[in-house]
């Protein structure tokens, strides 16, 4: 992969690749489980609520089982769009000049990237919301698990945990994001020091 910085050492080069690698466990990590949810998200409303199961008949629920085939085959796809975009991940992003002056700096990465994360599947998991509301399981009325947006599918309200395997890749990634930002910090340093020294030295030889 070709890293597009202004300057990167080899310390931090194979840290963005350990970052790198350690981020497509966890997308792929991610289909199995979005898979899943998709899977009992469909067929607990189904169970959940026999009225509509009963009123829809076998050939619509036919047609609910193929949509809900057709939106699991789609989940790698649904996972590169709403999750491994770049901008979610802080080792495809330049940390600021300032960084060594930000004493909660990787805490708040860490925190940016979970959010925006969260987020992404929230809007994930809408493509199962628009499903159970086109089949009248749902109508993201007042209440409802599912925020309607124009033009969109459902965006899910609430929190929801990841599978065990998202959750230790992403312990491990935010370790990863510690000794990027320490190791940023340190090498800054040292050439905000390197440069003080040379000024130095030619002020002295003026």
């Amino acid at each position: 992969m070709i890293w597009r910085f202004k300057k990167q050492g080899p310390q931090l080069e194979q840290l963005r690749k350990r970052m790198e690698t350690v981020r497509l466990a966890f997308l792929k990590a991610a289909e199995g489980f979005y898979a899943e949810r998709f899977q009992k998200t469909i067929e607990s409303a189904v169970v959940s609520k026999p009225e509509v199961s009963k009123s829809l008949g076998v050939e619509r629920l036919r047609e609910l089982k193929s949509e809900l085939k057709q939106l699991i085959d789609k989940v790698p796809d649904l996972i590169k769009q709403h999750l491994a975009q770049e901008r979610y991940w802080p080792h495809f992003t330049e940390l600021p000049d300032d960084i060594h002056e930000r004493g909660l700096a990787a805490h708040d990465i860490r925190g940016t990237t979970s959010d925006g994360l969260h987020d992404g599947g929230r809007e994930l998991l809408g493509y199962a919301g628009q499903r159970l509301i086109a089949y009248s399981f749902d109508d993201a009325g007042k209440g409802s698990a599912w925020e309607k947006r124009p033009g969109k599918p459902p965006r899910y309200k609430y929190g929801y945990s990841w599978s065990t395997e998202m959750d230790t890749l992403w312990k491990e990634y935010t370790e990863l994001i510690g000794s990027l930002v320490e190791t940023t910090i340190k090498l800054r340093r040292l050439e905000k020091a390197k440069a003080a020294a040379e000024a130095k030295y030619l002020w002295d030889q003026a």
